[in-house]
């Protein structure tokens, strides 16, 4: 990879993150999508939570997009939210969470394997499966508790 096109990625990322802390909820919605990926109008079963693990929130990618966010809030240190990505096998993916306190996040991939650690840059590297990744999003266990918004950036090339 040439520095130029690393120097693009980087500020790509950059201002997908600044972004994601500026725009509005429904930002990193594809037109006629809901922030979760649902088409507008629709509704999801009664027994799905949004951002429970059965029916995590769909982080969705503008055509031709690197990078793709979605919000959610974590109330308590008890609490988790998921999102979900999907990814080709050898693409690399960077994945940030940011969050109104100290986060922390677990990236599942399609084939069982697990990687992450506390919030910011939790991820940065090959995807090892092709399909949907699942990325849990829970308070820091090692600080106060907070209550607050939460955002997930997910960059990949």
């Amino acid at each position: 990879m040439t520095r130029s096109r690393i120097t693009r990625i980087s500020t790509a990322l950059a201002v997908a993150a600044l972004l994601a802390v500026s725009l509005p909820s429904a930002a990193g919605a594809a037109p006629g999508r809901s922030p979760e990926g649902r088409t507008a109008g629709a509704r999801p079963a009664a027994a799905c939570a949004r951002g429970s693990k059965a029916c995590p929130i769909r982080i969705v990618f503008r055509p031709g997009a690197y990078s793709g966010s979605a919000r959610s809030t974590l109330m308590n240190q008890g609490q988790e939210r998921w999102f979900s990505v999907r990814a080709t096998k050898g693409q690399t993916m960077i994945v940030v969470i940011i969050g109104a306190g100290p986060t922390g996040g677990t990236l599942t991939f399609p084939n069982g394997t697990q990687d992450g650690g506390p919030g910011g840059r939790v991820f940065d590297g090959e995807v090892p499966a092709s399909g949907v990744t699942k990325i849990r999003v829970t308070e820091s266990l090692m600080a106060n508790s907070w209550a607050g918004r939460v955002t997930v950036i997910v960059m990949i090339y």
